[in-house]
């Protein structure tokens, strides 16, 4: 079934915290969540309930759709394959289908 959901992202984004230490160590540089997001404003905390990293958006990808995702947002996300990004987006949201629209947060260390 196709979900569409929007949202924005004011002052933070919630990962995990295997997320933002990779972020911290420069190995992630992108986010990607199911449905079409907004980020308001240019600098953003990803924290993990914890933690907190300040970061800079530098790009909002909202064109990409489950199928569409591939080696440049593995990479971003720090895996060595889209295989690997697929499986673990499901892991997080359940029941993805190809063409549900995924937004790809592009970001760097503040």
């Amino acid at each position: 079934m196709l979900v569409e959901r929007r949202f924005a992202y004011r002052s933070e984004i919630k990962v995990s915290p295997a997320d933002l230490e990779s972020a911290r160590r420069g190995r992630k540089s992108c986010t990607i969540r199911l449905g079409t997001a907004e980020v308001e404003g240019k600098d953003i905390d990803l924290t993990d309930g914890r933690g907190r990293l300040r970061v800079r958006v530098t790009r909002v990808d909202t064109t990409k759709t489950f199928d569409q995702l591939g080696p440049e947002e593995a990479s971003g996300e720090g895996f060595q394959s889209k295989e690997e990004l697929r499986a673990d987006l499901r892991r997080y949201y359940r029941g993805l289908e190809g063409a549900q629209p995924m937004t790809v947060i592009w970001f760097s260390i503040v």
